[in-house]
């Protein structure tokens, strides 16, 4: 199962560590949109926490 949860925050970074330390994941940039942060859990579950600036817009793309 795939879970995926984005959410805005006014520290991408702080935050998506917080998620990071509660589901045991690992904490990265997230390229997609500027400033963003994932955290993605290690257990192989799929669970991705996206953090984006609170500011910032993401819209879905061709592709």
């Amino acid at each position: 199962m795939i879970a995926h949860i984005s959410l805005p925050a006014d520290d991408p970074q702080a935050t998506a560590e917080i998620f990071g330390r509660i589901i045991d994941g690992e904490v990265m940039p997230f390229p997609v949109v500027e400033g963003a942060w994932v955290a993605i859990a290690r257990d192989g579950s799929g669970l991705g926490v996206e953090v984006m600036p609170a500011a910032a817009a993401h819209h879905p793309g061709r592709g």
